[in-house]
């Protein structure tokens, strides 16, 4: 969201997500997506934000090329990065991330202003956990192959970029319920070498 701000275009949420956090994606065929995807190349202002399982390989870099500006935005504690997706994944609570936003208004929260902490009780076992880190480390490897192909770009990484900002990460707090679960290391920076 800080992003949006800097360059002064509305927050636009994930652009093939109709939930989360702002209702303007869509959700389903290739179709539809390819049919989002020609409202964006058609010069739609916004900052969106995209995971790569949401769209196939092709559509992606040619989003990212055609885009006036495009990051690549990473985690690098990727235990952190699970136990959220766990979290979310068990909650449904996508859109929740500690800011005040109306999900009506399309920008909405973009000026920093938190709301209490989120806190969550969870039930999650081993199996969950690891297809969640499945699921994203297959993410990180398009990533991989889409820095090979298109590293011209900007890497941002989640835990510096707060240590230089007034805004805060996400404030959810999370208690796991099922007691010891084991969240794996990645090295999501090897990428970006």
């Amino acid at each position: 969201m800080q992003l949006a701000e800097k360059h002064g275009v509305p927050y636009c949420g994930e652009i093939f997500n109709k939930g989360k956090p702002f209702p303007i994606g869509l959700a389903g065929s290739q179709a539809s997506k390819q049919a989002k995807l020609e409202q964006v190349l058609c010069g739609a202002k916004g900052a969106f934000k995209i995971f790569p399982n949401q769209c196939n390989y092709d559509m992606l870099k040619k989003m990212m090329l055609a885009a006036d500006k495009t990051y690549y935005l990473y985690r690098r504690d990727f235990q952190a990065q699970t136990r959220s997706w766990v979290g979310m994944n068990q909650t449904g609570d996508y859109g929740n991330n500690g800011f005040i936003h109306d999900p009506k208004v399309l920008g909405s929260g973009i000026n920093g202003e938190y709301g209490p902490t989120v806190k969550h009780r969870i039930r999650a076992n081993q199996w969950l956990v690891n297809n969640k880190v499945k699921q994203l480390k297959q993410n990180w490897e398009i990533i991989r192959n889409l820095y090979k192909e298109l590293p011209q770009f900007e890497v941002v990484c989640y835990e510096d970029h707060f240590k230089k900002t007034d805004w805060k990460p996400y404030n959810r707090e999370y208690t796991w319920l099922n007691g010891k679960l084991n969240f794996p290391e990645y090295d999501v920076e090897a990428i970006f070498k």
